[in-house]
């Protein structure tokens, strides 16, 4: 997984460890790149997090047996603690700060999220919205709206 991280695209490698009581069992492991801190990990996936290394290519072990393992998506947290999830198809879903407000991202608009729950403000947005984080040091992220947005 690649992710533009102040302008540069920083990869998580996928790196599945054996699970440690059956060892041709693997889960789900993303490993940055070296200089790249934060972490990144699956919110879900076709598999329900138990994989096969059959040559090249990670199966499903139980769940689904024999289909190509698949996340059904993201969650990058940065080295200062920020939540970034996404869709599998890299879609930014939301953000979260490290006060716990979050930003949900949706084609309709975004909307702010207080750590109680509470919808608290939304935004309209007309075009598609598909972003690419942009951290901006003490200041937080950066969203730049998809070209087909402007």
């Amino acid at each position: 997984m690649t992710l533009t991280i102040n302008g540069k695209a920083r990869t998580f490698y996928f790196t599945p460890p054996n699970n440690g009581v059956f060892s041709y069992y693997y889960t789900p492991q993303y490993t940055p790149e070296p200089g790249l801190y934060g972490s990144l990990a699956n919110t879900g996936d076709n598999c329900s997090g138990v994989l096969l290394h059959v040559g090249n290519v990670w199966e499903c072990a139980i769940n689904n047996s024999g289909q190509i393992y698949q996340a059904t998506g993201y969650q990058y947290t940065d080295p200062y603690g920020r939540i970034y999830t996404l869709a599998s198809d890299g879609t930014l879903q939301s953000i979260q700060d490290l006060n716990n407000n979050t930003l949900a991202i949706t084609p309709t608009g975004i909307t702010r999220i207080e750590p109680s729950g509470v919808l608290t403000d939304t935004f309209q947005q007309v075009a598609e919205i598909k972003a690419v984080v942009v951290e901006g040091g003490i200041a937080g992220p950066t969203l730049l709206p998809h070209p087909a947005a402007e």
